[in-house]
């Protein structure tokens, strides 16, 4: 006699095994951002660039979440790293929708970055000497103030816009990350042109 007890098989899931990178507790793209703000004591836009420079060292590394549909036709949920090179600038970084827009991988949604790494990366020493100690790029940074003011006019933009533009064609000398150097020429322009007069 057939008893009427069914057993069914667990379905078969995409992944069923997450590296333990992708499995570290994240955080959405927001909170990284006021996380950086809090540790850094800086505004909205360089901590952004701080979250691209954090990113694109290696150090730090971010997921996402897609939506698949598989050959019956299922949905199913992946989480997935997020490329290293979707965070280069100009990729879209949307706060609202938890989302990055790189040209190269689509629009990447539910991004999270991983808490410990950026923790980790945001309380690293700095090396080099002390900020403000040694001026070795101030020459050429003064003969860039010609074009800053002319990119800023033609362009309609800000200061600090108008020398990101010019670090990210490679025209801003120096290592570190791309905020140190905007951060640097930026700082120096508005000591030696906008306080210039009482």
């Amino acid at each position: 006699m057939r008893s009427g007890i069914r057993l069914q098989l667990p379905e078969r899931k995409v992944s069923t095994a997450l590296s333990a990178e992708l499995m570290e507790p994240c955080l959405t793209v927001g909170d990284a951002l006021k996380l950086i703000m809090s540790r850094r004591d800086i505004g909205a836009q360089n901590a952004e660039h701080a979250l691209r420079d954090a990113c694109l060292s290696g150090k730090v590394s971010a997921r996402h979440i897609r939506a698949i549909v598989n050959e019956r036709g299922q949905k199913r949920i992946c989480i997935m790293k997020v490329p290293r090179d979707a965070w280069r600038w100009p990729s879209a970084i949307d706060v609202e929708t938890n989302s990055l827009s790189p040209f190269e991988h689509g629009k990447l949604e539910s991004v999270q970055v991983n808490e410990a790494e950026l923790s980790d990366w945001l309380s690293r020493q700095r090396r080099g000497p002390k900020a403000g100690t040694i001026a070795r790029f101030a020459a050429p940074d003064r003969e860039l103030f010609g074009i800053i003011e002319r990119t800023m006019r033609e362009k309609n933009i800000t200061l600090t816009e108008a020398v990101r533009q010019l670090d990210y064609e490679g025209k801003v000398k120096g290592r570190g990350s791309a905020e140190s150097r905007v951060r640097r020429v930026t700082r120096l322009y508005k000591k030696e042109r906008l306080q210039r007069s009482p």
